[in-house]
């Protein structure tokens, strides 16, 4: 019989050799047997062929583990399968790695072992034995078992594998303290905007390995989406969780590229091991969004005052499209006045939220949120359409048009559609660019340079005035001032509360003031409140103001009255 050999050389123990024949040529099994009565072997050729040079009377079970067949990772699983085979019970499987003798490779195998007992006295007759090369099953499960567990991009957990081995984790507690940390990017999308999403997808692989590299046994790690990972962290002191967060904070910092890189925390201690994993992720993550773009700190830990701000978050991004649809989004004016004429010259386009039953939302309510969510784009091209069409609205009734500038944000910016936007609005309502002014905030103008101004030159092509808000509010602009392509310049209101209460800080503003206006550039005062402030300013030679002193904003309506009532004063 080729298929099998008969070790004890007594071939007519042998039964059902056509049978074996066939089973072992279809299957390409390896198959062993051991009869108790004559204490006879039979153990197909192929397994000489493929796993040892000689026999020596050794039982198999004995062969694969003295030869060094069985892979070292696997040896304590088929250790365990000899001693559930040898307690008596009747099948047994396991499935390990075994070492080809001529290759020297290794591949997954399937073991599975048969009692057959006498009828007579239900005492063993024989065992059956096979071994199946599962190598392409196996490895085909292994990479289906990966990629449901791991991220494809980063090699890290998943989502889904992350919170079960932080179950994992709290069930064992090993540790007398946890913490679920949460870790986002800030302007991922920005970067994926101006270098690309390869260097965003770089970026995002660069942050796991420093992760992965860096966390120490007690940090379970993965990534859970876009540009935010998660971590649960065992800890005995509560100083182990900040170390943890400023040393992920300086590496990821020190990434070697022409912009800089900023990540926020968010954190939640633990007090319940019973809340599930996916709640206290969400809770570190409602901390992070608090202090993301933060100036001041990176990281923020929960506490119920986010939860209620979580649930205001959740109401608002309820309404918010059927409240665009609805019109409760009305543009509100603020009124700008020549400094020395007082005349109205322009306005400030501002958005309040009329709602039905809440009342007036104030922006400082919903305008952080929708920057964060996206929805900002939507809500400002709607104000900026409305602005056009009261512009359109007073040539119609005959009144002469006065600029209304409308904000400009970094979403914007990176949008290559921005130009096209404009212009084809002004174009559809028939209006001159110069009246429809745009303002974009200081800190705009410290992010990607080239594309900025490239946007901007474009923008002054068409005849667009171009306002930079919130000068003064923290950062060197009087350097840029002699490159940025902007006509006006507006003073932040921090800046003038701030530098006015002292002959010093007066002087800073007269000398700033001076600059600007030597670039042959506008300057207005936003926040303007009080008669000490407007003469100071008027002897600044500062151009326009806008604030409280004058008017707060104002409905287009009542805008329009209060515009017409100036006018009769000149």
């Amino acid at each position: 019989m080729e298929e099998c050999i008969y070790l004890d050389y007594n071939d007519d123990e042998y039964v059902d050799k056509d049978n074996y024949k066939i089973l072992l040529g279809c299957t390409n099994t390896i198959m062993f047997e051991w009869h108790a009565k004559t204490n006879i072997r039979y153990v197909s050729k192929k397994f000489f062929e493929d796993y040892i040079e000689e026999y020596r009377g050794r039982d198999i079970l004995d062969i694969v583990m003295e030869d060094s067949i069985i892979h070292s990772e696997d040896m304590s699983k088929f250790h365990a399968f000899r001693d559930e085979y040898h307690t008596g019970k009747s099948n047994v499987e396991v499935t390990v790695r075994m070492k080809h003798k001529v290759t020297g490779e290794y591949a997954w195998c399937k073991w599975m072992l048969t009692n057959v007992y006498d009828d007579e006295d239900g005492s063993i007759k024989k065992v059956v034995g096979t071994i199946n090369n599962v190598d392409e099953y196996m490895k085909a499960y292994e990479t289906l078992k990966y990629r449901a567990e791991y991220d494809s991009m980063t090699a890290i957990y998943n989502m889904d594998k992350f919170y079960r081995e932080c179950n994992k984790m709290l069930r064992k507690g090993e540790f007398p303290h946890y913490a679920m940390i949460s870790l986002d990017v800030d302007k991922l999308k920005i970067i994926n905007d101006v270098y690309g999403n390869l260097e965003g997808d770089r970026l995002i692989k660069f942050i796991a390995d420093i992760i992965r590299i860096k966390a120490e046994p007690n940090v379970i790690y993965g990534r859970m989406h876009s540009d935010v990972f998660a971590m649960m962290m065992g800890y005995h002191h509560e100083d182990e969780v900040m170390r943890w967060i400023n040393k992920l904070t300086v590496l990821i910092q020190n990434h070697q590229k022409k912009y800089e890189v900023e990540v926020f925390f968010g954190i939640l201690v633990v007090d319940d091991t019973s809340l599930p994993t996916n709640l206290m992720y969400d809770r570190s993550s409602i901390a992070r969004k608090q202090i993301k773009g933060s100036k001041l700190q990176n990281y923020a830990f929960f506490n119920d005052m986010y939860r209620v701000q979580m649930m205001r978050d959740r109401e608002i991004e309820g309404e918010m499209k059927s409240a665009l649809r609805d019109g409760q989004f009305v543009v509100y004016l603020q009124p700008k006045h020549d400094i020395r004429t007082k005349r109205v010259v322009g306005a400030e386009a501002l958005v309040r939220w009329k709602h039905p039953v809440k009342g007036m939302i104030q922006p400082s309510i919903f305008i952080p949120l929708f920057e964060k969510n996206g929805f900002i784009l939507k809500l400002d091209e709607y104000v900026w359409e409305q602005t056009c069409k009261t512009l359109r609205d007073w040539m119609n009734q005959g009144y002469s048009p006065i600029p209304l500038s409308i904000n400009i944000s970094r979403y914007h910016i990176y949008n290559s559609n921005l130009v096209e936007k404009v212009v084809g609005l002004v174009k559809k309502y028939e209006i001159e660019p110069k009246y429809l002014e745009l303002e974009l905030t200081e800190s705009l103008f410290l992010d990607d340079a080239d594309s900025l101004y490239k946007v901007l030159y474009e923008l002054q092509k068409f005849g667009f005035l171009l306002n930079m808000d919130d000068f003064g509010s923290g950062y060197s602009s009087l350097n840029m001032l002699k490159n940025v392509p902007v006509d006006v310049v507006k003073l932040d209101k921090g800046f003038l509360d701030e530098v006015l209460t002292t002959e010093k800080g007066k002087k800073i503003v007269q000398h700033s003031v001076a600059m600007v206006k030597d670039l042959d550039l506008k300057v207005i005062a936003e926040g303007v409140e009080t008669q000490e402030q407007l003469d100071f300013l008027k002897q600044s030679s500062c151009d326009l103001v806008q604030g409280y002193f004058f008017s707060k904003p104002l409905p287009v309506n009542e805008f329009l009255e209060y515009r017409l009532r100036y006018d009769k004063l000149d």
